[in-house]
C-alpha cells in the first residue's frame, strides 16, 4: 500500500505538500532520537570530513553525532518544515537545504548518508542516486544506508551492495522486521 500512495502522490506532484504537512504535524518527531547503530556508524566512518546527508528531516541525526566528528555537513530534505526546524537548532559548520534528494547539488563527500529514504523513489532514481552518491565519495570515503525492512527491501539493498565494496552491514531485529545499516566504498570488492 504504502508504495502505491507514494506513487499517487509523486504523479500528482504532491510530494513536497505531503512530506511538509507530516513534519508540521509532529508525525516525525520520532526520528530526532537516533538508534545507537545509526550514531556509532557516523561516527566511525565520518573522518572528521565532509558529510551529506539527504532526506536530513530536522538534523536530528548530527545534531547527536556532535561537531567534533566533521569539518562540515550539508543536509536536504525536501520538506520545508524539516529543514526550518533543522536550521533553528543552530548548528556549527551546518548547512540545510530545501530540495529533493535525488535533485541535490553536493561536491565530494567522506560520509554521504541516506536513512530510510531510497525507497521513496522509483527504481531507476534509486540506482541513479545511488550511483551518484558512490561517484562522489572521496578515497576512502563511505555512503551510509539504512532500511527499516530487509526482506520488502531486498532489491533495493542488492543495489547498494553493488554499488562498491560493504564495509560494514548490521541487521538489527525490529518488530517483526529486520533493521539493515549498510555502509559502502567506492572501491570494488
Amino acid at each position: 500500500m504504502r508504495k502505491f500512495k507514494w506513487k499517487v502522490v509523486k504523479t500528482l506532484g504532491l510530494e513536497t505538500l505531503v512530506w511538509n504537512a507530516e513534519w508540521a504535524s509532529g508525525r516525525w518527531d520520532y526520528l530526532d532520537s537516533m538508534k545507537q547503530d545509526s550514531l556509532e556508524i557516523v561516527r566511525k566512518y565520518a573522518r572528521n570530513g565532509r558529510i551529506v546527508e539527504l532526506g536530513c528531516g530536522s538534523g536530528g541525526l548530527i545534531d547527536q553525532v556532535g561537531v567534533s566528528y566533521f569539518s562540515h555537513y550539508q543536509g536536504f530534505d525536501i520538506s520545508r518544515s524539516a529543514v526550518r526546524r533543522a536550521r533553528a537548532r543552530n548548528l556549527e559548520r551546518c548547512e540545510f537545504q530545501v530540495g529533493k534528494m535525488q535533485e541535490a547539488a553536493f561536491g565530494v563527500a567522506d560520509l554521504i548518508i541516506v536513512q530510510e529514504a531510497l525507497f521513496y523513489l522509483e527504481e531507476s532514481e534509486q540506482h541513479a542516486l545511488i550511483n551518484k552518491c558512490v561517484g562522489r565519495l572521496s578515497p576512502g570515503g563511505a555512503f551510509y544506508v539504512t532500511v527499516h525492512d530487509a526482506s520488502q527491501f531486498a532489491p533495493l539493498i542488492a543495489a547498494v551492495r553493488q554499488s562498491g565494496k560493504v564495509m560494514e552491514e548490521r541487521f538489527v531485529k525490529a518488530d517483526s522486521n529486520e533493521f539493515v545499516h549498510l555502509v559502502v566504498s567506492p572501491e570494488r570488492a
